[in-house]
């Protein structure tokens, strides 16, 4: 094999294998922070998996919850900490987390006259309420 070919060979073996290991990149799925899509849900219209802690529950729709940053609620240091809050909507059909539950969730964003997290799966990691000052 001339020194030219086998050149030609090894570059389109790299190049091959490149592509593989940017599409398997591309195609796992990493859990998403809070502080990772606040500032443009828009881009996270396709099924993503977030986790976030509860902070409250809606009084107008049971299946509504606040959610914050994991580590800015730990900054902070309690639940009313309002700092990257966003709305989730539990349609799973499971039982909903409570205020201090930290919950790992797969759904996707939807518009519905502000960004809303639409959960269709919510599991609860544990609760963070013991680890934050009283109110």
């Amino acid at each position: 094999m001339s020194r030219g070919v086998w050149i030609c060979t090894r570059v389109l073996l790299i190049a091959v294998v490149s592509i593989f290991v940017v599409v398997a990149l591309l195609g796992c799925s990493s859990t998403l922070q809070i502080a990772d899509v606040f500032a443009s849900p828009i881009d996270y219209q396709q099924e993503i998996t977030l986790t976030a802690t509860v902070t409250i529950i809606s009084a107008e729709s049971p299946t509504a919850f606040a959610i914050v940053d994991n580590a800015h609620i730990l900054q902070c240091g309690n639940l009313n900490c309002n700092t990257m809050m966003m709305w989730a909507n539990n349609v799973s059909g499971g039982p909903m987390p409570v205020p201090g539950d930290v919950v790992t969730m797969t759904g996707r964003f939807e518009y519905l006259g502000t960004w809303i997290f639409v959960a269709d799966s919510i599991t609860v990691d544990n609760n963070i309420i013991d680890r934050l000052a009283p109110l």
